[in-house]
C-alpha cells in the first residue's frame, strides 16, 4: 500500500490520528517528514498531517501541508 518500507513515526502518528490525538500525531508526522523527505508514502502523511491541523483550527498550517501534498503528488485525488 505504501510502496516503500514503513516509517515508524508515521505508523505512530497514524495510530494517534485514529485516536483523535491530533497534537501528538502532528509531532510524529513532522518527525517522519523530516527524516524521510522523499519517501513515496509521504503523500498519506501529508494528508493526515494537514487534517490534524485542520481539526485543531490551525488553517494556515493545514493549507501549507495540503498544498505540499498536492504539488508533490498531483495524481492523488484525495488531496483535492
Amino acid at each position: 500500500m505504501w510502496k516503500s518500507l514503513p516509517v515508524e513515526s508515521w505508523i505512530q502518528g497514524a495510530e494517534l490520528y485514529k485516536g483523535a490525538r491530533d497534537e501528538e500525531a502532528i509531532e510524529f508526522y513532522l518527525k517522519g517528514l523530516k527524516a524521510h523527505p522523499l519517501n513515496p508514502a509521504r503523500a498519506g502523511a501529508l494528508l493526515d498531517l494537514s487534517h490534524c491541523y485542520y481539526k485543531l483550527k490551525r488553517f494556515a498550517e493545514a493549507e501549507q501541508y495540503l498544498r505540499q501534498g498536492i504539488v508533490a503528488f498531483p495524481n492523488e485525488r484525495e488531496g483535492y
